[in-house]
């Protein structure tokens, strides 16, 4: 990735909220006090792998309502499947067919914020471009989660991504930001053990939507991209400790252990 396009994406939010109108939400309150903060919001869940569903997931811990949808043709995730979907009902409708975009639009009338991870341009081309959405349900708060960004129609922005367009996923974000290149012993890239950049998205996109419910926002767009998140990320600098456990994968959990094991029985031999 070069430096101008590093550049660019540095300039923009981390998490960038875009007004539609000045429409509220009208979730109301729990009205016990013991009751889940988030128990009255209702969300369409659009997202498969991996930002999307653990966004989704850390607000249905918190009380939303979420409707998992997928398509009928797409393959079941097995494990992954079963931890992302905490939490959450679940529905098949194919948004190809009209009768799927017909049950979709219903949906959408009756909910409060809708995550969609889809490929750019893909929901615009089944007819539910943002403009249309906010045309079905105005109080909307769109969350958009991609891997390069992309800018809502009112963004007040200079910045261009010549990249918004393309497709992809954690590993390949870290190839492109330069993750793969450090934790590297050969020269050859190595992605992380783990999908640091999906999970800090999706805790991002789900602060995000926090955000505009707090404030009362309705009409509002959420975009967060895991190369903004990976940006981010790389400008909080580096502990040479975290660098050799990211390279050394499984073997650094035994470490860890060893190291939890020596301080507690240094800490038990002191009391």
């Amino acid at each position: 990735m070069g430096q101008p396009l590093r550049s660019g994406i540095q300039s923009q939010a981390i998490t960038q909220l875009e007004m539609n109108g000045s429409v509220c939400i009208v979730t109301s309150p729990p009205t016990n006090p013991n009751s889940p903060p988030l128990k009255n919001l209702r969300i369409l869940d659009l997202t498969r792998v991996l930002a999307g569903p653990l966004c989704c997931k850390t607000l249905a811990s918190q009380g939303a309502s979420i409707i998992h949808i997928s398509s009928p043709t797409l393959p079941n995730l097995g494990p992954l499947d079963l931890c992302t979907l905490v939490g959450k009902k679940s529905l098949h409708i194919d948004l190809k067919t009209p009768t799927g975009r017909s049950h979709f639009t219903t949906l959408l009338r009756n909910a409060d914020v809708l995550v969609q991870s889809y490929r750019p341009d893909a929901l615009h081309n089944l007819g539910f471009s943002p403009t249309e959405l906010f045309t079905i349900n105005p109080r909307l708060i769109i969350t958009n989660i991609s891997a390069y960004g992309i800018p809502t129609p009112t963004a007040a922005t200079t910045f261009t991504n010549p990249w918004k367009a393309r497709r992809g996923f954690d590993s390949l974000v870290q190839m492109a930001t330069g993750i793969c290149h450090e934790s590297s012993k050969t020269g050859a890239p190595v992605p992380l053990p783990c999908q640091a950049l999906d999970h800090a998205t999706g805790w991002l996109a789900a602060c995000g939507i926090l955000e505009a419910v707090q404030r009362g926002f309705g009409g509002v767009s959420v975009d967060v991209s895991l190369v903004r998140t990976s940006v981010w990320l790389e400008s909080l600098g580096r502990k040479k400790l975290l660098i050799w456990l990211m390279m050394h994968g499984r073997r650094s959990c035994l470490v860890v252990r060893r190291w939890r094991k020596w301080l507690l029985e240094g800490w038990k031999a002191k009391c």
